[in-house]
Formats: C-alpha cells, sequence, structure tokens
C-alpha cells in the first residue's frame, strides 16, 4: 500500500508530512509556490554581461543554446521572440564568445548584430 499524504495521530487527526509546504505558500489552483507571471527585461537579467543580439532560424534555437551550454559557463541565451537572441557573457569572456560567434556564422548561417546590447536598438 503507497504511503499516505498525511499522518494519522491517536487521536485520529491527521496532518501533513513535513515535506508537503503549508497550503499558504502555495499559488491558488498551481499546487506550486507562487511566482512572477512576467519575465525579467533582458536588459536587468544581463546586467555586467558582455550581450551580443544574435538572429538564428528559429529551428536553430534549441542547436545554439545546446553549443553555449557545453560551452563550459561561456554564456547563456535569452530569446525575445523566434530566432531573435540575445547571448550574454562574462566579460573576461569576449575572446570566447566572439570566436565561438564567428564559428556559427559560418555554420549555421547565424547573424550578429555589431556590438548590440539587449534593448539598445528598442
Amino acid at each position: 500500500m503507497p504511503p499516505s499524504d498525511t499522518a494519522h495521530h491517536a487521536d485520529g487527526a491527521c496532518t501533513p508530512h513535513a515535506d508537503q509546504a503549508p497550503s499558504s505558500a502555495r499559488s491558488p489552483g498551481h499546487g506550486g509556490p507562487a511566482r512572477r507571471r512576467r519575465a525579467l527585461p533582458i536588459p536587468e537579467v544581463s546586467a555586467g554581461m558582455l550581450v551580443r543580439r544574435v538572429d538564428v532560424r528559429p529551428a536553430d534555437v534549441v542547436f545554439l543554446k545546446g553549443i553555449l551550454e557545453a560551452s563550459e559557463g561561456l554564456g547563456t541565451i535569452f530569446a525575445e521572440r523566434g530566432g531573435e537572441l540575445f547571448v550574454a557573457a562574462p566579460p573576461d569572456r569576449e575572446k570566447d564568445l566572439v570566436e565561438l560567434l564567428d564559428d556559427l556564422v559560418r555554420e549555421i548561417d547565424v547573424r550578429v548584430h555589431p556590438e548590440a546590447q539587449a534593448g539598445s536598438d528598442r
């Protein structure tokens, strides 16, 4: 018989197990903690980072994300819509980022906007 979600005491009262959050900490109807519904603006989440605006075919977004994740902390991707992306990297990794983006321009037809900072052209 699977364990129940409540512990039964000798007096017949039921109490939630210790690993269950009190219902007040959960958002109504979602079963998880309450969260912000709007994404933070790209300039805010990439503050202090080197940011390049990059356009790829929507089908190549996952490929680019995989390459970046496999590059030992080189950077991260933020998406505007479809294949319109911002790649953010620590400033001390600029040479590595430029090299990777140059390779991707040749390999999968990535378009890198020159020195584009997130939110600067909007």
